[in-house]
C-alpha cells in the first residue's frame, strides 16, 4: 500500500507494471498487488489516458521478436496489460535446455563422380568417423573432472556415442544430432558420405571473380571486404590476391558456395579433412606444433607448418594460400591452421543462431588488463605500441597453440565475420 504525500485533484495513478488506472482511497492510499519475485511500478500525473484495445501478448509479437518500444503512455499501459497478464507464478521457474537444431548450408548440391577431382580439390572417402571435439567457451563452468583445455581424443572408436559427464546446467556451446542436450564436450560415430574438398581456402581472387561474374552484393556492405579490397569494393588490394578472403557473413559465404555448387562443410567433415580417417592427430600435420620455434610472423619457412600467430597490436591480415605444404593435412587440404577461421555448421534454437568457426588465424592480439593492443583504456584507438609490447611479444600467444579438434562459436548478428569460405563438393 502506498499513501502519497499530497493528491492533487487532476492527478491520476497507474500501475505501469500491469497497465491499469489504480483509484486513491478517501485517505489518499494507493493499494496494488506485487507477486513474489515481481515488479511494482506506480506513475502520477496530470494526464488521463484514452482507453486502448486490449492486445495479447500474441499479438504485440506478431511482427517477430520482442514489441516494439510504445511511443505513448497509453499504447505503453496497454503493452504492460498485455505482457503482464500471465502472472509469473503461472510460469515454470525451473531450468531447461533450449532444444538446437543442426542447419545444413546448401545441403544438397550436384553429384560428382568418384575420383574426379580437380587440381584445387581433394578427395574424401565416406568413413565412419570417430568425432570428439570439446568447445572452449569461459561460461558455464566445466565438466566434472575435465581439464580446462580440451577433452582429448580417444584411442580406438566407438560404437556408439559416449555419455560424457553433464556440463554445469547452462546450455553453452553447441547440441549435434542425437545428443540429448547442448554441451561443450562431444563424443560421437558419424558416418560421412564422400566429398570433394577445396585444397585452399578461398582466395581474394577468386572471390573477385565470383562477385563479378554473379553481381553479388550484400544488402549490408559496411564492413563487406573491408581489410582485403579497396574501397569500391571490386578488387582486392594490390599483393593480396592470393590471401584467404575475409570479411564475408555467413550469408556471403553460403551464397558463394551455392554459386559454385558447392556448400560448407559440416563440423565432423572439417575435422575429418583435418585429422585424416583416424581421428587421432592433434594437428593436420602430426601431434606437435612449432608455433614457439618457427620462424617470424609472415616468413614463411621450410621448417613451418603453419603461419605464426601474431600478437601485435595490428592485423597483418592473412598469408597467401600454398605458402605452408609441408603443414598439409593427410587429405592433403592445406592452410587449415592459423591461417583463417574457417566457417562450417550452422545451429539455431529458439532464440540465437551461430556458427562454429574452426582452424584459427594468424592474429591473436593480446587482450589482458596489463597489455591492451587494440585500444586505450578510454576506448580510443592504440596509435603506437604499448609499454608493455616488448614484454608481451615473447609471450606466447594465446590460440596459438591449436586446441584439438576444438574451434569457437560465432554467434550473429553481427553480419560480417572474419572468415573464409571453405566449400566443398559432395559425392
Amino acid at each position: 500500500m502506498l499513501r502519497p504525500a499530497a493528491k492533487p485533484a487532476a492527478l491520476h495513478y497507474y500501475d505501469c507494471y500491469n497497465g491499469k488506472e489504480l483509484s486513491a482511497a478517501a485517505d489518499g492510499s494507493l493499494a496494488l498487488s506485487i507477486e513474489a519475485h515481481d515488479f511494482g511500478c506506480v506513475l502520477a500525473t496530470s494526464n488521463a489516458t484514452s482507453a486502448l484495445p486490449a492486445l495479447s501478448a500474441k499479438q504485440l509479437r506478431s511482427g517477430g521478436g520482442a514489441p516494439a518500444v510504445p511511443a505513448t503512455l497509453p499504447a505503453f499501459l496497454a503493452t504492460m496489460k498485455a505482457l503482464s497478464a500471465k502472472p509469473l507464478s503461472a510460469f515454470d521457474g525451473r531450468f531447461h535446455y533450449l532444444p538446437m537444431t543442426m542447419v545444413d548450408a546448401n545441403s544438397s548440391t550436384t553429384v560428382r563422380p568418384l575420383n574426379d577431382s580437380a587440381t584445387d580439390e581433394v578427395y574424401m572417402s565416406g568413413t565412419s568417423f570417430h568425432f570428439v571435439a570439446s568447445g572452449v567457451e569461459i561460461e558455464g563452468g566445466k565438466n566434472s573432472g575435465e581439464d580446462d583445455a580440451v577433452v582429448a581424443p580417444v584411442a580406438a572408436p566407438v560404437a556408439a556415442p559416449v555419455a560424457l559427464a553433464d556440463v554445469s546446467p547452462t546450455g553453452v556451446d553447441i547440441q549435434l544430432p542425437g545428443e540429448a542436450h547442448s554441451g561443450r564436450a562431444h563424443d560421437t560415430l558419424v558416418n560421412i558420405g564422400a566429398f570433394y574438398a577445396d585444397k585452399f581456402p578461398v582466395t581474394n581472387a577468386n572471390y573477385a571473380a565470383y562477385i563479378h561474374t554473379s553481381g553479388y552484393a550484400p544488402s549490408d556492405r559496411a564492413n563487406w571486404l573491408k581489410q582485403n579490397f579497396n574501397k569500391a569494393q571490386t578488387a582486392p588490394k594490390p599483393g593480396w590476391e592470393k590471401k584467404p578472403v575475409t570479411y564475408v557473413s555467413y550469408d556471403d559465404a553460403t551464397a558463394y558456395c551455392a554459386f559454385h555448387k558447392k556448400r560448407l562443410p559440416k563440423l565432423w567433415e572439417w575435422q575429418y579433412l583435418a585429422q585424416g580417417k583416424a581421428g587421432k592427430l592433434t594437428y593436420p600435420w602430426g601431434m606437435k606444433d612449432d608455433a614457439l620455434t618457427c620462424s617470424v610472423p609472415g616468413v614463411a619457412s621450410k621448417a613451418c607448418h603453419a603461419p605464426v600467430a601474431t600478437n601485435d597490436y595490428v592485423n597483418p591480415g592473412p598469408e597467401e594460400v600454398g605458402r605452408y605444404p609441408q603443414g598439409a593435412a593427410p587429405s592433403g587440404a592445406q592452410d587449415l591452421v592459423r591461417s583463417v577461421w574457417q566457417m562450417t555448421s550452422k545451429f539455431e534454437d529458439a532464440h540465437t543462431r551461430s556458427v562454429i568457426l574452426r582452424g584459427g588465424s594468424n592474429y591473436s592480439p593480446w587482450r589482458g588488463k596489463s597489455c591492451r593492443w587494440i585500444e586505450n583504456f578510454d576506448g580510443t584507438p592504440r596509435t603506437v605500441p604499448p609499454a608493455c609490447f616488448a614484454t608481451n611479444m615473447n609471450i606466447s600467444v594465446p590460440g596459438s597453440t591449436v586446441h584439438p579438434g576444438g574451434g569457437s562459436h560465432w554467434y550473429f548478428p553481427p553480419g560480417t565475420a572474419a572468415a573464409a569460405p571453405g566449400c566443398d563438393f559432395l559425392k
